[in-house]
């Protein structure tokens, strides 16, 4: 019994194809750590939206806004909240 030689070739193909590629991530040592905590731990800046005086429901929020006369936001969102749904 032969064998296939298109099949041969696309299974040779198949297994270079899938092989992962080197890791670009970068290497923890102690002397890049400090850098890496820095560049991870959000800043002042990025957590400015903690201040934001969040209501729990719609209708809260529709009530302190129309009493401040101030627009609101509805967020809503369907699945996980890291999108992997």
């Amino acid at each position: 019994m032969g064998y296939d030689g298109d099949m041969v070739l696309v299974t040779l193909l198949l297994s270079v194809s899938i092989q992962t590629p080197p890791s670009t991530a970068p290497q923890v040592t102690p002397e890049t750590l400090e850098g890496l905590i820095e560049f991870v731990v959000p800043t002042d800046e990025e957590l400015k939206w903690r201040s934001v005086p969040w209501r729990p429901t719609l209708f809260d929020g529709l009530r302190d806004g129309a009493a401040k006369d101030k627009p609101v936001l509805l967020w809503a969102m369907n699945g996980h909240p890291l999108g992997s749904t």
